[in-house]
């Protein structure tokens, strides 16, 4: 587990914030799922969870497109000059 934290930590350094920002909220998923797991929740709470990461590394691989990601790429480039 500090291995993982370790490697987490030293991607986030060569991430852009969008990127930084989705893979915290993938940790938060994990935890989640994790909490559910111990709590011996139904399945249906652990496939939220699991969609919800799914959701926020497609938004880096580009497979899932989300307002803010949108809206960070037409406010750090000129379109249309």
């Amino acid at each position: 587990l500090f291995l993982c934290k370790l490697l987490f930590m030293i991607f986030l350094i060569f991430l852009s914030q969008i990127q930084r920002q989705i893979l915290i909220e993938v940790d938060d998923c994990f935890r989640q799922m994790q909490i559910f797991l111990r709590e011996n929740k139904t399945i249906d709470f652990i496939n939220l969870s699991l969609k919800q990461c799914l959701d926020c590394l497609g938004k880096i691989t580009g497979e899932v497109f989300s307002q803010e990601v949108l809206e960070s790429i037409f406010s750090n480039f000129c379109i249309g000059k």
